[in-house]
């Protein structure tokens, strides 16, 4: 396996787990972070997929991931960043093939992952903080499929819960779980750990989170 001067960090995971929180904390850290489930008025969302798109068809069609990374290593800041961080849409799934062409690149991948009930809540307290509102049914129809997918066995060593006793962990927390998780395998992930902190703006999601899950309208748990 490779091991790259800098890391790069594919974050896959449902609708609500923590996907751009994650982003957005190692972006605070000096990481380059690539996210590609922006919507669709992002005016720099058309840009980041036109780079991408061609390494991300040759990864899905021929499991090489060559392109991918040439072309992440050719994007704007690349050369004077920490490591790339590459979140991805809460639909894309990976199979067998795919983790072990991208883990033989030495490429990190990281599932964050909590229960049904969890993942809905969190895409449901982050949609009302933005001021939209969505039926749990739109989290079903959108990620019932990814979530199956990212719950094989294949994905075991990948996943990371971030949800505690039902409520999100928080940015600071979840970074550094993700870090001693990874530097099980890669070591730089140890001191990225003890050196990042989430921002106050993620943390403040945190809190909005967790207190918007408690409300009457958010799903009921078993």
């Amino acid at each position: 396996m490779i091991r790259r001067t800098r890391p790069i960090l594919f974050v896959l995971g449902p609708s609500g787990s923590g996907k751009s929180t994650l982003g957005r904390s190692l972006a605070a850290a000096g990481f380059l972070h690539v996210e590609l489930d922006r919507p669709p008025d992002d005016a720099g969302a058309d840009r980041v997929a036109a780079a991408l798109r061609p390494g991300l068809e040759v990864l899905a069609g021929s499991a090489r991931v060559g392109p991918l990374v040439l072309a992440l290593e050719s994007m704007d800041g690349r050369n004077t960043s920490r490591g790339s961080v590459v979140t991805f849409s809460s639909v894309a799934t990976l199979a067998p093939r795919h983790v072990a062409s991208i883990e033989r690149a030495g490429i990190d991948i990281v599932v964050l992952y909590g229960t049904g009930a969890e993942c809905i809540d969190g895409c449901l307290a982050r949609e009302r903080a933005s001021g939209r509102a969505v039926p749990p049914m739109h989290w079903i129809e959108h990620n019932a499929r990814s979530y199956a997918q990212l719950s094989l066995p294949h994905h075991a060593p990948h996943r990371v819960l971030s949800y505690r006793g039902g409520a999100f962990v928080g940015a600071e927390a979840l970074v550094r779980t993700v870090a001693s998780h990874l530097a099980r395998h890669n070591p730089q992930w140890r001191a990225i750990g003890e050196a990042v902190g989430g921002d106050r703006h993620d943390q403040g999601v945190a809190v909005r989170r967790a207190h918007l899950a408690r409300r009457p309208d958010s799903v009921p748990r078993r």
